[in-house]
């Protein structure tokens, strides 16, 4: 995550993943101190062991976390009680980057 603060994180989208809410380039203003208050489809960015980062919306089911995106053409991640997520902060706000 490029830009942090205390209280806020500011990742850049970098697929089409979450098209038609993030665009690719947009920035994303990930809020921390809600990263204990995510419900099931709050959009998220987490981290799944052992290095990667995902802006998706979040859920659980049966013990795993499942990541799925606003674009309906990328497939959902379902991940296993065994490995380790952690969420690292809601998704509040985008920034629009212009081309």
């Amino acid at each position: 995550m490029p830009a942090t603060s205390s209280s806020a994180a500011f990742p850049r989208a970098y697929s089409a993943g979450m098209a038609g809410e993030v665009e690719k380039g947009d920035l994303v203003v990930v809020s921390p101190a809600l990263k204990d208050k995510v419900k099931d489809g709050d959009p998220v960015v987490v981290r799944v062991e052992p290095d990667d980062t995902y802006l998706k919306r979040f859920a659980r089911s049966e013990g795993r976390a499942i990541l799925y995106s606003s674009n309906h053409k990328y497939r959902s991640i379902i991940i296993d009680a065994d490995r380790e997520v952690t969420i690292i902060g809601k998704a509040m706000y985008t920034i629009h980057h212009y081309k």
